[in-house]
């Protein structure tokens, strides 16, 4: 058995006696258990017995349980937490690795490292005997090693010397083998894991308004930070969440703070999601779902917009991510829709309750031909489906009165307002 130090508010479902836990009655405020159902096993070995926790969200802070390592697991699986509140020790993080996905866990990385060509094998031994020997090597076997991230800086000067680097591969998670040079940029990018784990995220609300000109809702836009208070761009951090594969921490930590943002406003919230980074919706998104909930924040105020929509290739998966937020009571959305590509195949089967027109046909739709054919056929397509066309990235006054008129239903854009603090915003009703 392993020990590790867990939040105690990540239970929602009971499990039957004997499995990995049992729980019940968890306070709707600060999500913490009451009471440890006899049979499960959590429970607290040192003072014997089991928690009796929180009864007005006041209860014990930390708790301190026993799991094995694939227990565990299926607690990361089939529960609610923030991965932050855990800590793990060596040994479980070295069980987990071989275990399946816990994209969740920012915890360090390892690289599989596959080692090719004669002149290298032949080296090959002494390099694992130099990675065990300073405590970086993970494991072993045929030509290929598992190393630490400090291994992989370690081993990355030694290849570079003395082995023939492109006969060297490496990959993360059991992902896409890659050229070793990659792993600099890998390496390079560790301060996401920091961000992701402080949750150095804000969010700033754009006002999306409807034909009268009164706010309809608020579109919140991640904002992030350093802890020395300079901004992060947008691009940059999820380029190097890509690159180190934090790309579902990192939407997860989004999607919480937009969630928390709608509390600000009474007004419908656009929440954007990279359908991507989401690995199993009944699972990942959970801990979204229970979030609104304990927040107060009604379903319907909710609206999920699939970004990159032109860049779905697994469409059977965006489907499932949108039946679950349906399931919910959600409504969700579909960015950057024109022409020319597999988003309008999937419209009909989609059935998106709002559609967003891409800025480069909304920006000078007013004297383009061109650009007028698409919005139309956009439009049409939008009351066919019984979606809302929203146009986005508007800026002049004479695009928006053209696309008033010929029947677009919302607006957004620098003409309304820039995306600002949600501080700012005061609480419409």
């Amino acid at each position: 058995m392993l020990r590790l130090f867990l939040h105690p508010y990540f239970l929602k479902r009971e499990h039957k006696a004997g499995s990995f836990a049992a729980a019940s009655d968890f306070c709707p405020v600060c999500l913490r258990i009451r009471v440890l159902k006899k049979g499960g096993r959590l429970f607290d070995r040192e003072n014997g017995g089991l928690f009796a926790g929180c009864s007005d969200f006041r209860g014990i802070s930390f708790s301190r349980i026993l799991l094995n390592a694939h227990d565990f697991l299926r607690v990361v699986r089939f529960t609610y937490f923030s991965c932050r509140d855990i800590v793990l020790t060596n040994e479980l993080e070295r069980k987990l690795s071989s275990m399946s996905c816990h994209a969740c866990v920012v915890s360090n990385l390892q690289f599989e490292i596959m080692v090719e060509g004669e002149p290298n094998l032949s080296i090959y031994p002494e390099v694992v005997q130099h990675m065990e020997r300073n405590g970086e090597l993970v494991r072993a076997e045929g030509n290929a090693l598992v190393v630490s991230e400090t291994g992989m800086r370690d081993f990355l000067d030694f290849c570079y010397d003395h082995m023939d680097s492109d006969k060297v591969l490496f990959r993360l998670d059991e992902g896409k083998w890659r050229l070793l040079s990659e792993s600099e940029e890998v390496l390079e990018s560790q301060w996401i894991d920091e961000v992701i784990r402080k949750e150095q995220v804000t969010c700033h609300a754009q006002p999306i308004l409807d034909a009268e000109g009164d706010t309809y809702a608020h579109e919140m836009l991640a904002r992030f930070y350093r802890e020395d208070g300079t901004m992060i761009y947008p691009g940059e951090i999820f380029g190097a969440a890509k690159k180190r594969d934090r790309l579902y921490a990192l939407d997860r930590i989004c999607r919480m703070a937009a969630v928390r943002a709608a509390s600000f406003t009474d007004k419908k919230v656009f929440i954007n999601f990279i359908p991507t980074s989401i690995y199993s919706p009944e699972f990942c998104l959970r801990s979204t779902t229970m979030l609104a909930d304990r927040l107060g924040v009604h379903p319907d105020r909710l609206v999920f917009e699939v970004v990159e929509t032109e860049k779905v290739e697994d469409t059977d998966h965006l489907k499932r991510i949108l039946a679950f937020y349906k399931e919910k009571g959600f409504r969700y959305a579909l960015d950057d829709v024109g022409e020319g590509y597999s988003t309008l195949d999937l419209l009909s089967e989609l059935q998106p309750h709002y559609m967003k027109l891409d800025m480069q046909y909304v920006q000078g739709v007013a004297q383009s031909e061109k650009k007028q054919q698409t919005a139309l056929a956009f439009l049409d397509e939008a009351i066919k489906l019984g979606s809302v066309p929203l146009a986005e990235g508007i800026e002049v006054e004479e695009d928006f009165e053209w696309l008033k008129e010929k029947g677009y239903m919302l607006f957004q854009g620098y003409l309304f307002g820039r995306p600002a603090p949600i501080g700012t915003l005061e609480r419409q009703n």
